[in-house]
């Protein structure tokens, strides 16, 4: 009987054969027996032959009815899982982060997430080696008792390709009509008078921490932008003095002291951008300075650091389209003294949602409040309003906590040292569509978190920033001209260090509002424009839709019933939105659910080949 090959996804290459491994064997009998017969007459070898063949019998089973391996090749699903890819550092601020590799070793450069600066790769170094994807176990078998739930991580035949694997992430259920807006997802359904209602679908706690992507984090600050006096992305609030900043890195630590009103350490999105770096190594060279470092906040885009790299001469750069509110942070807060409030602040489209918690008593309340224009409120459950929905914490007393606050698919989360704390409603309703809201009074979405204190003494020493995923609404691919041509639309003249790239064009996902990409990048900028008419319908293009963009459909055989599967890696996923044929999966193509990583690739420190362990992880 021949024998099985592993399956692997499409575009991955057939595993190698495994080399024959040479043991040493011990024979032990009562009785000597020679020749053939006397081998397999002895105990131990009998037993050690029935214990190999049950051995693989059971494997067989295992996989045929169980769980099978499978290997991921491409990015569609980063950051959560990990196709062919390179793990690089920054030569600035040290973050370690990947980048796409599945044109095998020919990365040429790849660009921070957290700092952006753009660091050259070199097939020489071996630290700049290529991994392959990661390999999962995947549970064939749930489905036979359970029903797929929405956001689960399934494997599937494609259904425009039988053989072809796939792995992708749930979004749409038989007989949902979806809709994909602002980055979320909706299901509509039907009203009397034919007008189509929808409700947005909010990912479980888990699964948000799973694939929400690092923006920003205080312990990764380029040894450059200390040079060059560039400002830190928290600092006081205008007109404030209490918030304190010493120290880069990780020794940078944040102080205030206890005072009676409210102070507030806010962050501000002021990352040098191409341009900027070019300005930052000419001061550094002594040939230029930097025209003004009081860089107002830009917003948070749905740029992918896995999409950004270079090969050859072919430009696969992630630019970021689409503006994304939905965002949150993690910060790790040591309370001196004191027994007043603390509070956390996230703003979107002008709105700021507020968790104050009572240090006293450790008791916590949510609230809005919202720009003009617009009605936001909380509501329960059962879709009563709550005008202020508490909930009980565990920060109570003096001491170091680590605190999570979300605003994602209109809900709020907030964890302290790992919990979800329970609120009497964290789900809530806004009338109007967000659009980025700045003045110098408020300047809003240009510093959309916050963390406060009153009659507090506190510590901040580290806050991360994240953003939720954004799932864009195009159906169908772009050819988008290379970083070169398009940075020159964007009114940028200077650009030397990555000088080489050639005219190319690329694939990735249109910008779902078609709008000019030197628009865009102009208006996500700059704030004080984003109060124009121009701004706001560039920023509501796409939203407000009132009809469903796929209808799956259920049937009495539920092999036939049609599922919508996406991938996180929403700019450059080739799934369910722009595929040729039917855009859905039929329950008869699930294999099953992806279960585990249990084996990325190994590292090589501090032996060859040992296990990388801190990847290893349950999928959710």
């Amino acid at each position: 009987m021949a024998k099985r090959r592993k399956r692997s996804f499409p575009g991955e290459p057939s595993p190698a054969p495994r080399a024959s491994v040479k043991t040493s064997q011990s024979v032990y009998a009562d009785e000597q027996t020679p020749g053939i017969f006397g081998f397999f007459k002895s105990l131990a070898v009998r037993e050690t032959i029935e214990s190999i063949v049950i051995a693989v019998a059971l494997a067989m089973m295992f996989k045929a009815f169980e769980a099978e391996a499978f290997i991921i090749p491409t990015g569609s699903m980063a950051n959560a899982l990990q196709g062919q890819h390179k793990d690089l550092t920054c030569n600035q601020c040290g973050y370690q982060h990947q980048v796409g590799a599945s044109h095998d070793a020919k990365i040429a450069a790849t660009t921070c997430p957290l700092c952006r600066y753009t660091s050259p790769t070199k097939r020489t170094n071996p630290d700049h080696k290529t991994f392959n994807g990661d390999r999962i176990l995947v549970n064939k078998f749930v489905y036979d008792f359970e029903d797929p739930q929405r956001y689960d991580v399934i494997v599937f035949k494609n259904p425009n390709h039988a053989k072809q694997n796939y792995i992708k992430r749930l979004i749409g259920l038989p007989g949902e009509k979806i809709l994909i807006e602002n980055g979320d997802i909706y299901t509509m359904e039907k009203q009397p008078d034919e007008t189509w209602a929808k409700t947005i679908q909010p990912k479980p706690a888990k699964k948000l921490l799973e694939i929400a992507e690092r923006f920003a984090d205080t312990n990764y600050f380029g040894s450059a932008l200390r040079q060059v006096g560039w400002p830190r992305n928290w600092k006081q609030r205008n007109g404030e003095a209490n918030w304190v900043g010493e120290g880069f890195g990780e020794n940078l630590k944040y102080t205030a002291t206890a005072r009676p009103e409210v102070s507030w350490l806010r962050f501000s999105n002021n990352r040098p951008d191409e341009v900027e770096w070019e300005q930052i190594e000419d001061i550094l060279n002594d040939e230029g300075q930097i025209e003004e470092l009081d860089i107002k906040g830009r917003l948070v885009n749905d740029y992918v650091a896995h999409n950004d790299g270079v090969v050859g001469s072919s430009d696969i750069q992630s630019v970021g389209y689409h503006w994304v509110g939905d965002i949150g942070f993690e910060a790790d807060i040591n309370i001196v003294s004191g027994n007043g409030n603390l509070s956390f602040d996230i703003v979107e489209g002008g709105a700021h949602f507020t968790c104050n918690v009572d240090v006293k008593t450790g008791n916590a309340t949510l609230s809005v409040r919202a720009p003009e224009g617009s009605e936001i409120e909380f509501v329960d459950s059962g879709g009563n309003v709550v005008a202020e929905p508490s909930g009980q914490t565990s920060l109570n007393s003096s001491g170091r906590r680590q605190v999570r606050f979300f605003n994602a698919d209109d809900r709020i989360y907030f964890w302290i040292d790992g919990d979800l704390i329970e609120f009497d409603a964290v789900d809530y309703r806004r009338s109007d569509i967000p659009v980025p809201h700045y003045s110098i009074e408020d300047p809003a979405d240009a510093e959309p978190l916050g963390i406060g204190c009153q009659n507090l003494e506190v510590v901040v020493d580290r806050i991360s920033c994240f953003r939720d995923v954004y799932y864009g609404s195009t159906d169908r691919p772009d050819y988008i001209d290379s970083y070169l041509e398009r940075f020159h639309r964007f009114g940028q003249q200077k650009y030397r260090r990555n000088s080489q790239r050639k005219g190319v064009r690329v694939s990735t996902m249109e910008n779902e509002s078609s709008a000019d990409p030197s628009l865009i990048y102009q208006m996500m900028r700059s704030p004080e424009q984003w109060n124009t008419d121009q701004a706001k319908s560039l920023f509501s293009r796409k939203k407000g839709q009132t009809k469903p963009m796929f209808f799956l459909e259920e049937y009495e055989d539920q092999a036939k019933d049609q599922f919508l599967p996406m991938g996180d890696n929403s700019a450059q996923s080739l799934d369910g939105r722009v595929w040729d044929g039917p855009k859905f999966v039929e329950r008869d193509l699930l294999i099953g659910r992806a279960l585990v990583v249990f084996w990325p690739h190994s590292l090589n420190e501090p032996v060859p080949f040992f296990p990388n362990f801190e990847r290893m992880k349950f999928i959710r």
